[in-house]
């Protein structure tokens, strides 16, 4: 393509621009072209017949600037508007970018930032044309660019200057249409992880009330120091001491799967900004509305059109069922509290349960493992509330910080860890009982200032634990 066929292609352009799109826009190119085609521009109506890429983009021109209903006619069409202005547009700072694309219509707004985004001369090569290859290629020359690779920190830097949260969300949805991973890209960049600090206070507890113990310790390892420290402080006091000894017995985990946790946490405080939970937008969609709903109820899309309908599931309470539950509940209570006022050797206090599949424990194997596959136990020995032995796998036995033989039996405040093959068993004093200790456990047998001859109370930090009374009554 020659140097006249594209200033007449340009100068087309411009006769369907508004003014203040059309001098910023010419106030990019380089002072020889701005000149040929400000001067063809008195003369493009004049012209007998358009260069092929210029009748192409006509068609698209001439739906804009006409009935919106017709927008469905030029989605067939291979060469767009948006592609030659992101061309343009990278020649400026983001800052001129952004003038220039909150004055294009909405659909080619999207457009451009889309392409900016994620496309480039690969992308250009395999959907357009020759002619409209060669018509890119003599437009980057004149401008004097040098690539046109994709570029999302670009799209997002003039996404970030808009500073208007329903603009910026309707972009983002309508990206998301023609190409949902640069818009994840692009969402991140505008808003990662650390843009949790503008959210007030009652707003990021409704987003971390939510968030599994273990996955919330693992997002924050690489987190800057104010993102962790407003995080931890509107945890609940039990959940923040938890979250302070929990951490320290992690081992380096993966970045992956800590930019996987980051996400999953934002996704989360995304739903909540389209279910109308928090008022501080976070980069969310309109379709993420159609998710599932903080209180349970399912929304269901429909098959091909993009109406998003919300269905909400009402139970129908059963009179029966809630008098079943309630006996049962009542029965456990009262056969615990037997247990613990008629055996005086066992007391059980079970704190909860956490996910066992995230923690890393720190193991290490003991001289009992061997002993265990002989069907051995350790010898109880003096101020002991039970023997212990590994049935398979790893196991620790803690005093403080200090690692213990199991040799020396399970003293008040002793904690038994576990790795994720390792299965032990503890007979308490006066074979009052039996612990089986599962997979990826941690576990306290009472306080350090109690008598070992008092209930050692079961502490469960993590895992699960299998208790055998031997006589309860």
């Amino acid at each position: 393509m020659t140097q006249a066929e594209l200033c007449d292609v340009l100068a087309m352009i411009g006769t369907y621009l508004p003014s203040q799109v059309r001098s910023r826009i010419l106030a990019l190119l380089p002072e020889d072209l701005r000149k040929e085609v400000l001067n063809q521009l008195s003369h493009i109506n004049n012209l007998k017949t358009l260069p092929v890429v210029a009748q192409r983009l006509k068609k698209e021109l001439d739906v804009l600037v006409g009935e919106p209903g017709m927008f469905s006619q030029i989605e067939n069409l291979k060469l767009r508007l948006s592609d030659v202005l992101s061309l343009i547009l990278r020649k400026g700072t983001p800052k001129q970018a952004c003038d220039i694309v909150r004055r294009l219509p909405e659909t080619v707004e999207a457009d451009v930032i889309q392409v900016i985004a994620a496309q480039g001369s690969l992308s250009f090569s395999r959907r357009l044309e020759h002619e409209d290859l060669e018509f890119l290629h003599t437009l980057c020359q004149a401008i004097e660019l040098a690539s046109y690779e994709p570029n999302p920190a670009f799209a997002a830097e003039v996404l970030r200057l808009i500073q208007n949260p329903g603009i910026i969300r309707r972009i983002l949805t309508l990206m998301y249409d023609k190409d949902p991973d640069a818009t994840g890209h692009v969402q991140d960049l505008i808003f990662g992880f650390h843009e949790l600090v503008h959210l007030s206070d009652r707003e990021l507890q409704a987003v971390l009330n939510g968030v599994d113990h273990w996955d919330l310790i693992l997002s924050l390892r690489p987190a800057p120091v104010g993102v962790r420290r407003k995080i931890i402080a509107n945890l609940s006091e039990r959940r923040a001491r938890m979250f302070e000894e929990d951490e320290k017995v992690l081992d380096d985990v993966d970045d992956a799967q800590v930019m996987m946790l980051q996400h999953q946490i934002m996704d989360r405080a995304r739903l909540l900004y389209e279910t109308g939970v928090i008022h501080t937008y976070l980069g969310s969609i309109e379709r993420e509305k159609a998710n599932l709903l903080p209180d349970g109820s399912q929304s269901a899309k429909g098959g091909t059109g993009d109406i998003e309908v919300v269905v909400k599931k009402k139970k129908r309470r059963n009179p029966v069922g809630y008098l079943v539950g309630i006996l049962v509940i009542a029965s456990v209570v009262v056969i615990v509290i037997l247990l613990n006022r008629y055996n005086p050797n066992l007391g059980l206090n079970l704190r909860g349960k956490t996910r066992p599949d995230v923690a890393n424990l720190s193991t290490a194997k003991t001289d009992s493992a061997a002993q265990s596959k002989t069907g051995g136990r350790a010898r109880s020995q003096s101020g002991a509330v039970g023997n212990a032995a590994v049935i398979s796998g790893r196991a620790i036995l803690k005093s403080g910080e200090r690692v213990r033989s199991m040799d020396l039996g399970v003293v008040p405040g002793d904690r038994l860890q576990t790795d994720a093959e390792g299965r032990a068993s503890v007979d308490l004093w006066g074979d009052s009982g039996q612990v089986q200790v599962g997979e990826n456990t941690d576990v306290q047998f009472g306080q350090p200032q109690q008598t070992p001859h008092e209930p050692p109370k079961l502490d469960l930090r993590i895992g699960n634990n299998w208790v055998r009374v031997t006589n309860p009554l």
